[in-house]
């Protein structure tokens, strides 16, 4: 696995947040992971983390990303789709690459469309609400859709985004957290096309789910009900662990892009425990390691690491835990076994590297100390 570079080339710093250029329409040649891509750049989102979240891998997702610049279809901070169209124009490293014509989106196809990671399959109701022009960001047009799947897929624990054992405080913030987001009211006077009538229903079934699993009797029996084959009165399966495990994640990924860590690893924690991947854990690893919380850290990383013994990234972020919790001879025991492994970049070695220099360094700090 590819470690994402602190510059990116033809964007500067991995940090900068680019932005949809909003002239810029798709046209022939512009693939579904292109639009996957593309509709993460809401100018708070910063590069890095655009990576991290589509899930394509460092290289395939930079290499989208340039594409996507000589296409013309983003913006760094500051420019304008002006400045940034002429200076394609001028700059443009390859003259037989040909631009995408500024043209209208075209109708979205009769047939379902492959979308990585969020989206996976799109119907075509879908599809037509994502071209429609409404006051809504791409990113939050994907998360009312993920929402609406949940609500039809008719398991209300994964609506919330909690887990079956959940405590009725945890409960209550998850519901709050939900039914905040996607309150109608919230886009009060917004166009919101085919997203208003879906933001009511995810509302209303958000307040279903919680007034059922806030009620010990009405819980015991959605759970009888949900745990039997279909009925004469309820048609409705809990859709796959997996599926859910992976709208989870993406939740998951949005939350920490915003800031809101503590979300996300909720969110991250309920993923790895309806379907424990092990880059599911190391985001879990990450985020409580972020967070402070040591102990969740180093759980999570361990089993991860152990999943993916053969590669070096999941090593590193174990022992990126055992420096923040000080236990410096697991950190230089794990640093050395990554640095064995047969499949590893040369960019990883450096870090490693340099990670084992910062060991050493804190190793002779501590005995100053002493």
């Amino acid at each position: 696995m590819s470690v994402i570079p602190q510059e990116i080339p033809d964007f500067g710093s991995a940090q900068l947040a680019p932005r949809q250029n909003p002239r810029f329409s798709p046209g022939a040649g512009f693939t579904s992971e292109d639009y996957f891509v593309w509709s993460r750049l809401d100018g708070h989102t910063s590069l890095k983390d655009i990576i991290l979240m589509v899930g394509l891998g460092t290289d395939r997702a930079i290499g989208i990303l340039r594409k996507l610049r000589w296409s013309g279809a983003v913006l760094l901070p500051g420019e304008t789709p002006e400045t940034v169209l002429i200076r394609d124009a001028r700059d443009a490293p390859a003259p037989r690459r040909a631009r995408p014509s500024m043209i209208p989106i075209v109708d979205p196809p009769s047939q379902p469309v492959a979308l990585p990671m969020d989206l996976g399959s799109i119907s075509v109701e879908e599809a037509h609400a994502l071209a429609e022009a409404v006051d809504l960001q791409d990113t939050e047009k994907r998360r009312i859709i993920l929402m609406m799947r949940l609500v039809s897929g008719g398991d209300y624990f994964a609506l919330l985004g909690v887990t079956r054992g959940v405590d009725k405080k945890e409960l209550k913030r998850a519901y709050f957290r939900v039914s905040k987001e996607f309150h109608p009211d919230r886009h009060y006077g917004q166009r919101l096309g085919s997203f208003g009538p879906w933001l009511h229903r995810i509302f209303e079934s958000a307040n279903e789910a919680f007034a059922v699993l806030a009620n010990d009797r009405k819980r015991a029996a959605y759970l009888a009900e949900i745990g039997e084959e279909p009925s004469e009165v309820s048609h409705v399966r809990p859709p796959d662990k997996q599926v859910v495990a992976a709208q989870m994640f993406e939740r998951a990924c949005v939350s920490e892009a915003q800031g809101d860590r503590n979300d996300a690893l909720r969110l991250f924690t309920a993923a790895a425990e309806a379907d424990p991947q092990p880059r599911y854990m190391r985001r879990a690893a990450r985020c409580a390691l972020a967070l402070g919380d040591l102990s969740e850290a180093e759980r999570y990383a361990k089993t991860a690491a152990r999943l993916r013994a053969d590669d070096a990234s999941y090593a590193r972020t174990l022992a990126d835990v055992y420096r923040a919790a000080r236990k410096l001879d697991e950190a230089e025991k794990i640093l050395l076994h990554a640095l064995a492994l047969p499949t590893i970049s040369d960019l990883l070695v450096k870090e490693l590297e340099e990670d084992l220099k910062a060991c050493s360094r804190e190793r002779l700090r501590r005995r100053r100390d002493e």
